[in-house]
């Protein structure tokens, strides 16, 4: 699955890049063409996005019952943090998050499964345009959608949703999630999220006196 389902429970990354529905929305004989202008632009927003550190991803989940789940995720130039709103902090390298890796925007467009994309128009006269795209499709025939605002200064995501429009195997993944996109100053670190860092650093630390400690007493 994506990186935003494989962490899952012990992380929440869906906020690591919001690229598509699940893995089991892909098939076995997908055809992929090359991604047109609106597509390349959606894709080069979303290329410049995971090179900003600190960049804060606040997203809403939504699930098939109509709860919802509120996460946060922060990168830094390192590290990313992680929690669900009223739930501690994690912490994981930067370099975990395979997307950052990506290098042009058509390649980010294939990694996103984009298949059509259009410019729905300005998104509410906050300098803004509001981009609307489906994702190929998923195994049942459905297509997830999408939409992105991008800002026209810096070009760069402020917000994202996805609808999940196939059928999930489990209850636990979302049906839709929305995300808001902070970046810079404003995407400051949170006292608790760096104690989770030193918190988990601590118990590394134990872990390993603990194994070299049962080591010496057995004498390997």
């Amino acid at each position: 699955m994506r990186s935003w389902v494989r962490f899952e429970h012990c992380f929440v990354a869906a906020a690591l890049a919001l690229l598509a529905p699940p893995a089991i929305a892909a098939t076995d004989t997908e055809v992929v063409t090359a991604p047109s202008d609106q597509c390349l632009t959606v894709a080069s927003a979303k290329l410049a996005q995971w090179s900003q550190t600190p960049l804060l991803i606040r997203e809403t989940k939504t699930y098939a019952d109509n709860s919802t789940r509120i996460a946060e995720t922060i990168f830094t130039p390192d590290r990313a943090y992680a929690h669900y709103v009223g739930q501690p902090w994690n912490t994981i390298s930067a370099a975990a998050a395979p997307e950052r890796s990506v290098k042009s925007a058509d390649l980010a467009a294939k990694a996103m499964r984009l298949e059509s994309c259009q410019l729905a128009g300005p998104a509410g006269g906050r300098g803004s345009k509001t981009y609307t795209f489906t994702y190929l499709a998923d195994k049942d025939g459905t297509r997830s959608t999408g939409q992105m605002v991008i800002s026209d200064s810096t070009g760069l995501p402020l917000e994202q949703e996805i609808v999940f429009n196939a059928v999930h195997p489990k209850s636990s993944l979302p049906i839709k999630i929305t995300a808001a996109f902070i970046y810079g100053d404003a995407a400051k670190l949170p006292r608790d999220a760096a104690l989770a860092e030193i918190d988990q650093r601590e118990r590394q630390q134990r872990e390993i006196r603990d194994v070299q400690n049962r080591g010496g007493f057995y004498g390997h």
